[in-house]
């Protein structure tokens, strides 16, 4: 029988995580199809099982898209756009002639309610709940005033955005809660452990290869080492990374937040 090329666990280190997950699988997919007759093998193999299905479990939840923040956007875009229609309506009201004795309370009233906006330095490209936060104290200033908002058809404008202020509120919390899952390190820690479970594979094999030799673990060596090749060709030498480099943990990527609209002058 010909000499089997020694297997090596090293190479796993310096793959990205998409990577290790999918050859890490491979490798025990190989090993698990091999018949090899050998009770630390089984154990081994085993183990290798019990760790691939960590990794997975940690790198799809890692990697897994939140749709929160897809409702979270969406929720505040409809705050904004309550909101601008409650400061355009009583802006308009400011083009009215101060001249005139029937309109210049009107004119009064809008500029009176405007201020709020000024008070709280409202403005739509704010983080999410900081600008929730401010609707919702204009909006219980507002109730103070409510007859005069209604008279001035902007009351039910403002009682639509502070809902979905209130909504912004709430989905921040359930993203914040989801992303709290994510548990820092656990993809880190469950690469590691795959490596360790795939190196004390590999040692028996080795070992095996040298004093026990059949066809079924020269060939399962043989697709091993393939895999490796493979992997070192095509994966490893495009991260452009260290040997002793690993690759950090990245973190899940959020829906990006809306670019903000321009916001209209309006005298107040």
């Amino acid at each position: 029988m010909a000499q089997t090329k020694k297997l090596s666990h090293n190479w796993l280190r310096k793959l990205k995580n998409s990577y290790h997950d999918d050859l890490t699988q491979q490798i025990m997919t190989l090993c698990q199809g091999a018949e090899v007759e050998n009770t630390r093998y089984a154990e081994l193999l085993a183990a290798l099982r019990t760790a691939r299905q960590a990794e997975d479990t940690a790198y799809k939840r890692l990697m897994g898209r939140d749709f929160t923040s897809d409702d979270l956007a969406a929720a505040d875009r409809l705050q904004d756009a309550y909101m601008y229609t409650v400061r355009d309506l009583l802006a308009a009201y400011l083009r009215l002639p101060e001249t005139v004795e029937a309109d210049a309370p009107t004119r009064r009233k809008a500029q009176e309610l405007l201020q709020a906006f000024r008070d709280f330095a409202f403005s739509a490209s704010d983080g999410y709940t900081s600008e929730a936060s401010k609707i919702l104290n204009m909006a219980q200033q507002w109730q103070e005033r409510q007859q005069d908002c209604q008279a001035l058809g902007v009351w039910a404008y403002i009682e639509k955005a502070q809902q979905a202020a209130q909504q912004v509120k709430q989905l921040s919390a359930q993203r914040a809660h989801n992303d709290a899952q994510r548990i820092k390190g656990e993809l880190a820690d469950a690469r590691r452990a795959t490596d360790a479970a795939v190196a004390d594979m590999y040692e028996l094999l080795n070992a095996l290869l040298v004093v026990a030799p059949t066809d079924v673990m020269a060939q399962l060596a043989s697709y091993l080492n393939a895999l490796q090749a493979r992997a070192e060709q095509y994966y490893i030498g495009r991260s452009g990374k260290k040997d002793d480099d690993p690759e950090p943990e990245p973190e899940p990527a959020p829906a990006p937040e809306p670019e903000p609209e321009p916001e209209p002058e309006a005298a107040v």
